[in-house]
């Protein structure tokens, strides 16, 4: 499903869960790489049958981890 948001409406969207496409989109990652990370724990997601949803919050605390190219230290805990 595809939402078309006006850049006024987009503030009163931010608690909306995002898609694995969205989500790797905005952390640089391919879709792949994110169902790996959603799969081993590294990043928190819902999953509705075979779709995946991230809230937004989950995305920002992953940016906020981001290193050089994208990379997230090996500390980072898996859930």
């Amino acid at each position: 499903m595809r939402y078309n948001v006006s850049s006024e409406r987009h503030e009163g969207l931010v608690d909306k869960p995002l898609t694995t496409q969205e989500a790797a989109a905005e952390l640089g990652y391919s879709v792949r790489h994110l169902y790996r990370l959603l799969d081993d724990g590294t990043i928190q997601g819902d999953r509705f049958g075979h779709v995946w949803m991230i809230d937004r919050q989950e995305v920002e605390r992953i940016k906020s981890l981001q290193g050089p190219g994208g990379r997230l230290p090996k500390s980072v805990s898996r859930h």
